[in-house]
């Protein structure tokens, strides 16, 4: 839908020494302490940092009634056009104010860019981006669903800790779990962390 990404997948803008993290956002108050802690916590001026938003937008079929059913269609085709357009503006509007924010922490050298995607599957879409973009880390909010909704809907940081193919970062939402996954300094964070190493898991 919209990034303002100009770096090739495959390289790096960063000294050799900087570390490619993918932290995936939206507009829960989890996601914002998420980037909190990695503002005090986990990032390091070098490190290249990618924000990125699923978008999910599913159109529904009209129900039929007194007009006919192409009619019905095409009107709600529409309507849920511009539904999906309002809805990617205000993802967008969302990002460039969470890279606002990271400027106005100062960790980061350059400010991260911001990728706002339009997926059915988060989950998938959400792994895909980290392995495509060779990520070193990749980072989510747990959004702290209990047992019958985590059963029922899906625990979407659960998926990418298990199917990721880049190790993966859980902050739960107390914001300090994440802190207990490992007791080295974040500059020795990666020193000898193998690809498939899983730092977090989720309850």
């Amino acid at each position: 839908v919209w990034s303002d990404l100009d770096v090739p997948k495959a390289s790096r803008y960063g000294s050799d020494s900087s570390r490619r993290i993918v932290l995936c956002v939206d507009s829960s108050e989890h996601s914002k302490l998420a980037l909190e802690w990695c503002n005090k916590k986990l990032f390091m001026p070098t490190d290249e940092v990618h924000l990125l938003h699923v978008f999910e937008f599913e159109p529904t079929l009209p129900i039929q009634g007194s007009m006919d059913i192409h009619t019905a269609t095409l009107e709600s085709l529409a309507s849920q056009n511009q539904l999906a357009w309002q809805g990617e503006q205000q993802a967008i509007k969302m990002m460039k104010a969470y890279q606002k924010k990271c400027k106005e922490i100062g960790t980061l050298k350059t400010k991260p860019s911001a990728t706002v995607m339009r997926g059915s599957s988060r989950n998938h879409d959400i792994c895909e981006y980290a392995e495509a973009h060779d990520a070193d880390l990749l980072v989510l909010a747990s959004r702290g669903l209990g047992a019958v909704k985590r059963f029922l809907l899906g625990s979407v940081s659960g998926y990418c800790v298990h199917n990721c193919k880049v190790p993966t970062l859980v902050v739960k939402e107390d914001g300090t779990a994440a802190q207990r996954a490992t007791t080295e300094t974040r500059s020795q964070l990666f020193a000898s962390m193998p690809k498939s190493t899983l730092i977090q898991d989720i309850e």
